[in-house]
């Protein structure tokens, strides 16, 4: 029996520990799962094989031996968790009972998903213990994984303990050479450097989260009056601050939706299969972006969770030429282009404005894009002989149509958040062009006057 597309999703829905994970999860694993037939007394396999698949039988039952003994029988659940759990070799030798069909993951696929989903290990460890009768080590040898997580543990907690030592030792230190009169440091100065000193060693040694020293050196210095209200509150008044935190807020929105993984499965069964294709798309998006977002930096924000949703949908190497490419194209397009629109900066603007009288009123936004064709064309054409040329290799970017389309199938219909995320986007990006035009309008007007 050959399962389809529509048989392999609901498995994975239906699947125990799996069916708790998210169906953006359950779609990455798609292109990772193969399908196992096997006769009565058929090996599926032994112990001391590399572990790098997690089965799951779909029909029939596999025994789990230990040399010639049984272990268990399994007609439901998982076989080979030890793929899962960073388990080098397979404990036991699995064998199909009747004829069994079963369905497998590879292990880089559920090391994917492990950190969005944390109850994953707990969950197969428990199942690959209910597999054993004895209560004795289940690997049949010392627990060697145990003593490096027990080492592991005892090195970090030394790194806690020394850091809190430090965190309260050195500011104390930094205020006592600070305070000596041959230095002839103000006191402001002094409190500030010892302020900075604690929150320097809370942020290297990772003690707190990331924000907490920040916060800490915000509250002191105007606590201690080090600076007026005004100088040290200001960056959170200005329009810079709340454009960067609303570009990491529609960041944040569109990963955790699943928006941005739903816009690349799409992509990628429209587009030709090949990395030029994929690039280029990358860079064209960015592109389009250019004249509606005029911050080079919310741009590439925007652009970089597509461009890492596509290289884990491509199964490309993370370090390889061919990630790296789709890296420059995301950069490129959402970058290099800025010259081309008018919108795209706010110092495009005051160049305009610098412009002679008779010049200055016909740069519209229309125009000032015409006038820089020409550069456009060789920026682009010289982006594309670049990338054809630095970033040629062979890896393999053929998909198969059939997984994308199963993959778009298990996403299912857009859900609440994915309608949120896309109608947050769309308000953001016309607010920032209203912005735009209102901007140009009124810069026009005061160099007019």
């Amino acid at each position: 029996m050959t399962l389809t597309n529509i048989d392999t999703i609901q498995y994975l829905r239906h699947a125990p520990i799996l069916c708790k994970c998210s169906v953006q999860d359950l779609s990455r694993l798609i292109p990772f799962i193969e399908e196992h037939h096997l006769k009565a007394q058929d090996v599926l396999f032994r112990a001391e094989d590399k572990a790098d698949k997690l089965f799951i039988p779909v029909n029939g039952t596999f025994q789990l031996l230990s040399g010639k003994r049984r272990i268990d029988d399994v007609s439901q659940g998982f076989v080979g968790e030890e793929a899962a759990l960073d388990i080098d070799q397979y404990s036991l030798t699995c064998v199909a009972a009747t004829n069994a069909t079963a369905l497998s993951i590879d292990t880089s696929a559920i090391n994917k998903i492990k950190p969005a989903n944390p109850f994953l290990e707990k969950g197969l460890y428990q199942s690959l213990v209910t597999h054993y009768v004895y209560k004795k080590n289940f690997l049949g040898r010392e627990p060697t994984i145990d003593k490096d997580a027990e080492l592991l543990a005892e090195g970090a907690q030394a790194q806690v303990l020394i850091g809190w030592i430090l965190a309260i030792a050195l500011p104390i230190v930094v205020a006592l050479i600070t305070a000596r009169p041959s230095f002839e440091i103000s006191e402001s100065i002094q409190q500030f450097l010892t302020i900075f000193s604690a929150a320097l060693v809370l942020w290297t040694f990772d003690l707190v989260a990331a924000f907490i020293p920040a916060v800490i050196i915000i509250f002191s210095l105007l606590v201690l009056d080090v600076a007026p209200s005004n100088i040290v509150l200001s960056g959170f008044s200005s329009s810079s601050f709340f454009l960067a935190l609303s570009i990491f807020a529609l960041g944040a929105v569109l990963s955790d939706s699943g928006l941005t993984y739903r816009i690349v499965l799409i992509i990628l069964k429209a587009v030709p299969q090949s990395q030029f294709s994929y690039s280029l798309t990358l860079f064209l998006i960015g592109l389009f972006l250019t004249p509606v977002l005029p911050s080079a930096n919310g741009r590439t924000q925007l652009v970089t969770p597509l461009m890492i949703d596509m290289v884990d949908a491509l199964q490309l190497k993370t370090t390889g030429k061919g990630s790296t490419r789709l890296g420059f194209a995301a950069f490129s397009g959402a970058t290099f282009m800025s010259f081309l629109f008018l919108s795209s900066k706010p110092i495009n603007f005051v160049l305009v404005g610098l412009l002679p009288s008779q010049v200055r009123e016909r740069f519209s936004l229309p125009y000032w894009t015409l006038a820089a064709l020409a550069a456009g064309a060789v920026a682009i054409a010289g982006y594309l002989i670049i990338s054809s040329l630095l970033f040629r290799n062979e890896e393999p970017t053929t998909l198969s149509r059939e997984n994308l389309q199963s993959q778009i199938d298990i996403l299912g219909p857009m859900n609440n958040s994915e309608w949120m995320a896309f109608v947050s986007i769309a308000i953001w990006l016309s607010g920032n062009e209203y912005a735009e035009v209102v901007k140009a309008m009124s810069l026009k007007r005061w160099f007019h006057y």
